[in-house]
């Protein structure tokens, strides 16, 4: 796949961050053309099946950020130990860090934006650590046999003559 978007339509600021975020694994999404980014980035990561790993900043001007991580984009799911590893990752950062987590994505609140690169690079290798993740695949359950239906006769009922 080229280096830039597929139909140009990015500026050369974002298809630069789009470029760094193909390299790392993780999209800086701070700025005005976010939304073009993370479809052009989530469009990449969907074809290539990786997880989609991207930070923005709380508010513009703040030092705290958020780092959101994706599995929709692949055909694979969080396993328990791979839940519980993602939990891991902010037990130890000071502020304490938010975290919600669930088998298909994974969000840290409130993280020092100066380590947020950091975070989302280690974020991004526990994510694609094999034993984290499985194939998203439906349990099954077994259903038992049936028995064939017993035919019950049935009067049909007649019309009166006059």
């Amino acid at each position: 796949m080229p280096d830039k978007d597929r139909d140009g339509t990015l500026p050369g600021r974002e298809r630069k961050r789009l470029a760094l975020a193909r390299q790392h694994g993780y999209l800086n999404a701070t700025g005005q053309g976010r939304r073009l980014l993370l479809k052009a980035f989530g469009l990449w990561c969907w074809v290539l099946k990786i997880p989609m790993t991207w930070f923005e900043r709380a508010t513009p001007r703040s030092s705290y950020g958020s780092l959101h991580l994706d599995f929709l984009t692949t055909g694979n799911r969080l396993t328990v130990a791979g839940q519980a590893e993602m939990r891991s990752l902010g037990a130890d950062r000071r502020p304490r860090v938010r975290v919600m987590v669930c088998a298909h994505e994974v969000s840290w609140e409130h993280v020092r934006f100066d380590e947020i690169e950091r975070f989302a690079s280690a974020a991004y290798r526990a994510a694609t650590r094999i034993g984290n993740y499985e194939e998203n695949r439906p349990k099954l359950v077994r259903i038992e046999g049936r028995r064939p239906a017993r035919i019950l006769p049935m009067e049909i009922p007649r019309a009166a003559s006059g």
